[in-house]
């Protein structure tokens, strides 16, 4: 057996472990930030909706962008957490918007693959939504399209489901790796 070892290497593994030694902590300060990226009709510009895209803002001011944390999210599980997490904050904006008199337009949330795997997931979802006292229609649940690879009648299921519930559910990433999808 050979082993190389080069400084690179070394903060990389370094960098992983002070994220996965600080997420817990992060979520609970809410450090995670929802940014919402609008989305509109080309047609006649017209707001039809927004993204919800994380950011992982530490308390000196600086941020850690999305591929520094949510592969090794993905991998360690704690995606379940930040996207539910990431729901609630949605669903927290929406609320707001209604509160003040305002017209609220849906946001998609992008959720893991891992998610799908919970046969509670649809429920756990409509818990949330009815704590924010939200339509399901406002929410549009993103899942990237490599999530088709694993389990399709799981993930059929898990989407019959969600869609009786009343939420959307679309693909993000279309055409990147699946594309005869």
């Amino acid at each position: 057996t050979i082993a190389f070892y080069n400084e690179e290497l070394h903060e990389e593994i370094r960098k992983k472990n002070n994220i996965e030694s600080y997420m817990h902590q992060a979520l609970q300060n809410k450090e995670f930030k929802m940014f919402l990226q609008p989305k509109f009709n080309l047609k006649n510009d017209e707001l039809v909706g927004a993204e919800a895209l994380v950011r992982w803002q530490k308390p000196d001011g600086t941020y850690r962008y999305p591929n520094e944390f949510i592969p090794l999210f993905e991998s360690n599980g704690f995606c379940i957490k930040l996207d539910t997490f990431m729901i609630e904050q949605a669903c927290e904006q929406l609320r707001k918007w209604m509160d003040d008199g305002l017209k609220p337009v849906p946001i998609s949330v992008n959720q893991s693959k891992i998610l799908f795997l919970d046969k509670n997931y649809p429920d756990n979802l409509e818990k949330i939504l009815d704590k924010y006292n939200i339509p399901s229609s406002l929410i549009t649940l993103e899942i990237l399209e490599g999530i088709a690879s694993d389990d399709l009648e799981l993930l059929k299921r898990q989407i019959d489901i969600l869609h009786s519930k009343g939420f959307k559910v679309s693909m993000d990433d279309f055409g990147k790796g699946y594309s005869s999808l």
